[in-house]
């Protein structure tokens, strides 16, 4: 089987007392004697891990990961030891996630139109709950030349560990089964599938859905994003199961039950960011911050957690610490030497890989992929449509501190604090009582009409068909 690699290019903003600044004023913070430095902006760390200032913004970039056995979670540690690097080197700064590019090797000739046509369909739906917010702009993908040639498929920065450690389980897996052959059994009928929110609801959406039979017709039918996403995981299973550990697994499945929720979940959340001017129109979000600890906000924390540097990160991260002063250049698949060095490049992932160990013979071997050629994904003759899903209020538990009881009591005592002191004590034990039941329903009304202000726009966006620049404008 010929290897296929994932990667991830996470990119940020950096903001200093809540205002934006450009990261390469700070960028000399972060480097290290240890690094290899490309130019004053740019470097390789021990660690395998690159950063780079694109523009004001850094960026990190994770290593080409082998698709095989647990490697959701060494791509997941590499990112998450690349953010930790960042928000630890200026603790005066904050940051918050713009872009999430995850970068999956393909076989075949993925320049071909058609090829990247039917990629793009078979995971766009999975991918935009997975990959994308509910104030997202959408997503795309790219075909990038190289040796594997590679898609760059363009999505939002994700905060939650967990959720990128299985979308990294969902796409690769899709990336094994596309190496093999095996397309999607169905794919979505949507006319735009890049730069949009096509299914603004979430799970909870509808989608119509063209399902080819073996006679050669074509099958059309409406199912929620919710049965759409089951119906994909239990065709790609079989890769799912065969790359991922009991534990990445588990979690994956998690997600796609609803029993974890997904960042798009999370409508009340995100509609208290929308409705607090958390994101400005070009898509950045801002260091707001909120009272519910298990969503406080879009700024990114350091993880605390201690990691192992996984293998693909010693692995380049040997070149740094060995060849450093003989690099002139690395980038995904080449590392080109100063004259003189022998060899004078390597191109190619698995070259790249294979030789490193000559540098250090107590590294681990480099394996090709340990998937099997002979692994089938599950089969769908029929699609039955199952009864559609409503969005439950109830479950959606975001819940900022402020709309709690001693807020409302507060309020309620500056609306009636000049009434005379007889008035007060009555109020307080009658008044008072259902002020505060009153402020509770007022604030359910209106976390409900901020969720469906959030649906709602974008249902008009697609129904007037407006360009990119007006999604940006109606996310503000």
């Amino acid at each position: 089987m010929v290897e296929q690699y994932i990667g991830i290019e996470n990119e940020l903003i950096t903001f200093e007392e809540g205002k934006v600044v450009g990261f390469g004023e700070y960028f000399d913070s972060l480097v290290k004697d240890t690094d290899y430095s490309k130019s004053n902006s740019s470097i390789r760390t021990p660690e395998g891990l690159g950063f780079y200032v694109d523009g004001s913004e850094i960026e990190i970039l994770t290593p080409p990961v082998a698709i095989n056995k647990g490697f959701a979670t060494r791509l997941t540690d590499l990112l998450m030891i690349g953010r930790d690097r960042v928000i630890n080197s200026s603790p005066e700064l904050e940051h918050t996630g713009y872009s999430m590019h995850w970068n999956l090797t393909d076989t075949e000739n993925i320049n071909v139109d058609i090829n990247v046509e039917s990629y793009l369909k078979g995971i766009a739906v999975p991918f935009h709950l997975f990959g994308l917010t509910p104030l997202s702009i959408g997503l795309n993908l790219r075909a990038k030349e190289g040796n594997p040639p590679r898609y760059e498929l363009l999505g939002d920065s994700l905060i939650n560990e967990e959720q990128i450690k299985a979308n990294a389980l969902l796409l690769g897996a899709y990336s094994q089964a596309r190496s093999q052959k095996h397309e999607s059994p169905f794919f979505p009928e949507i006319p735009n599938l890049t730069n949009t929110l096509f299914l603004p609801d979430g799970r909870y959406d509808k989608i119509k859905i063209i399902h080819p039979q073996h006679s050669g017709d074509s099958d059309v039918k409406t199912i929620s994003a919710q049965q759409y996403l089951e119906l994909f995981y239990h065709w790609l299973e079989p890769f799912v199961r065969d790359l991922g550990t009991k534990r990445e697994v588990n979690n994956l499945e998690g997600f796609i039950s609803g029993d974890k929720k997904l960042e798009f979940d999370n409508f009340k959340y995100f509609a208290f960011i929308k409705d607090e001017g958390g994101k400005d129109g070009g898509g950045t979000y801002l260091p707001i911050r909120t009272l519910d600890k298990n969503l406080p906000g879009q700024v990114l924390r350091a993880s605390g957690k201690k990691r192992k540097i996984p293998l693909e990160g010693k692995l380049i991260g040997e070149y740094v610490k060995k060849m450093k002063d003989k690099i002139k250049s690395i980038n995904w698949e080449k590392i080109d030497f100063y004259r003189g060095h022998d060899p004078s490049s390597l191109h190619g992932i698995e070259e790249i890989y294979n030789h490193v160990r000559t540098l250090n013979p107590n590294l681990p071997d480099y394996h090709k992929a340990n998937g099997s050629e002979q692994i089938k994904p599950n089969s769908i003759d029929e699609i039955k449509v199952s009864k559609s899903m409503k969005y439950d209020d109830s479950k959606d538990n975001f819940v900022d501190g402020r709309k709690r009881i001693i807020y409302c009591l507060m309020q309620e005592f500056n609306k009636r604090k000049k009434d005379i002191l007889i008035n007060i004590l009555m109020l307080a034990s009658i008044g008072g009582l259902i002020g505060i039941g009153g402020s509770f329903i007022y604030d359910k009304i209106k976390e409900k009409s901020q969720v469906n202000s959030i649906i709602e726009q974008y249902k008009q966006v697609n129904r007037e068909g407006i360009d990119n620049a007006e999604h940006n404008f109606i996310a503000k």
